[in-house]
């Protein structure tokens, strides 16, 4: 993997990667200059106000690609602190604004998930609805059971996630994409995993992911 790169006392890169054209590039909302936008794609052309990079394509797999670059924003990006965001979602002033009252008491931020605050749950609903291969879930569920990962202990939208650059984050991305390669791609029932393993207790956003005064979202 290589690496790429705001009020002043900001300075946040928003990113996003868009693999097999699911979504489409708009333009930023928030245009200022303590904030930064990088979009990492593998066909689209320029759009205004991000800065394009080309895409990860070494999985063979365009979600595994595209997730590549939101586990390891350390790797990608050379910037101490990011905000990643599905091609659904973008912040709006009001969440810049918001963005160091977020991380006053932790390093990474996200909004709890909408619908389920369990991965065993998360992870039966990607299953029956065939998200990924179901033997790879059904085993993953079980490995986490077997080491006594309990049941209800929160479950987060993916789709938005900001973090500081810190070690903690790090030794994260490094446990999480673990989980993805060995078990499922479909990141949301590792990440409560991960978390739990470090002991990292996440700043919860507040609100709901898709409807927020915090970010303009658009579905795919």
């Amino acid at each position: 993997m290589v690496r790429g790169g705001g009020k002043a006392s900001l300075m946040l890169t928003v990113y996003t990667a868009i693999v097999g054209g699911r979504d489409r590039l708009r333009p930023p909302v928030v245009r200022r200059p303590d904030v930064h936008y990088v979009a990492f794609m593998d066909g689209q052309a320029s759009v205004e106000g991000w800065d394009i990079r080309q895409a990860e394509t070494r999985f063979g797999d365009p979600v595994v690609d595209a997730k590549a670059h939101k586990v390891w924003p350390h790797v990608y990006l050379d910037a101490a602190l990011t905000l990643w965001v599905d091609g659904t979602h973008l912040p709006t002033e009001a969440f810049v604004d918001a963005v160091p009252s977020l991380l006053a008491t932790g390093d990474i931020a996200l909004f709890a998930h909408p619908w389920r605050d369990c991965l065993y749950a998360e992870g039966a609903v990607c299953r029956d609805a065939l998200l990924d291969i179901p033997e790879r879930i059904q085993l993953q569920l079980a490995d986490y059971a077997a080491l006594g990962f309990p049941l209800h202990q929160g479950l987060y939208a993916g789709g938005v996630i900001l973090r500081r650059d810190s070690h903690a984050n790090r030794q994260l991305s490094r446990l999480w994409w673990q989980q993805i390669r060995r078990y499922s791609k479909r990141d949301q029932i590792s990440l409560p995993f991960a978390l739990r393993r470090l002991k990292v207790s996440p700043v919860v956003i507040p609100g709901h992911v898709y409807r927020s005064r915090w970010f303009d979202y658009q579905p795919h």
